[in-house]
């Protein structure tokens, strides 16, 4: 699947950014944009270092692009 910019800033503006792990309302570790699950397949954990909005970006869009929803 492809997303437009639009539909891109929308979801960063929407989520927010936060470049430390913390513990959604799911109770799961989540960091940048919304992400939970890494795209080399490693899930997010509490003690992780924090992540630039460059990276976030790049876990964002690759996890729409592949239908990757955790």
């Amino acid at each position: 699947m492809k997303i437009s910019q639009k539909g891109i800033d929308l979801i960063c503006k929407f989520e927010g950014f936060r470049a430390k792990p913390y513990l959604c309302t799911s109770d799961r570790a989540t960091i940048g944009y919304g992400t939970t699950l890494y795209k080399s397949g490693k899930n997010v954990t509490i003690q992780d270092p924090p992540i630039t909005k460059e990276q976030a970006l790049e876990e964002l869009i690759y996890h729409l692009e592949n239908r990757c929803y955790h």
